[in-house]
């Protein structure tokens, strides 16, 4: 599985937009939506304007859970173009607390679905999520002869256990 994410804050909004290619059946998934606003709340007071981390790392998140049973015992490839994100992922924890509880619900999914995987760095301009985070899937979709872009499944369980208050509210 190769794996594009892709993140945008601007005017407000988080979009998100990850392109999932699955080598072994030639599927291909483009997607795009926003970060539910109960999260950003969450999260704005603590980071201030400075959310684009928190939504790069949220993408990744939410595509661990959506596609996890694609992903089951499977090798993948994840293209990050966000380095604090990335680095997050790989090391398995951040200093920003936000940070730390999304890297923490990612390896969550490592019990019930495990892959192996390997993240690396993608530029944006190379980054074929770009278009479908900013709500401008087309190229995507034509480069990867794909007839439609899905809508994001914010599963709700996720969602509340990152709302909990279990995450610690100092600045970070």
């Amino acid at each position: 599985m190769l794996v594009f994410t892709d993140g945008a804050w601007e005017n407000q909004a988080a979009g998100i937009g990850p392109v999932l290619i699955d080598t072994a059946t030639n599927m291909r998934w483009v997607l795009a939506g926003e970060v539910p606003q109960q999260l950003l709340d969450k999260w704005q007071p603590l980071v201030r304007d400075q959310l684009i981390c928190q939504v790069e790392l949220y993408t990744l998140v939410v595509i661990r859970w959506m596609f996890k049973d694609f992903l089951k015992e499977r090798r993948s490839l994840w293209w990050v173009d966000n380095d604090a994100a990335r680095c997050a992922i790989i090391k398995g924890l951040s200093s920003s607390p936000t940070m730390r509880y999304l890297v923490r619900e990612f390896y969550a999914f490592a019990v019930e679905a495990p892959s192996f995987w390997w993240v690396e760095r993608i530029p944006s301009f190379s980054n074929i999520a770009d278009g479908p985070s900013r709500r401008k899937p087309e190229e995507a979709l034509n480069l990867l002869k794909v007839d439609r872009c899905l809508d994001f499944q914010h599963c709700p369980e996720l969602v509340n256990r990152l709302l909990s208050d279990q995450l610690v509210t100092r600045k970070g």
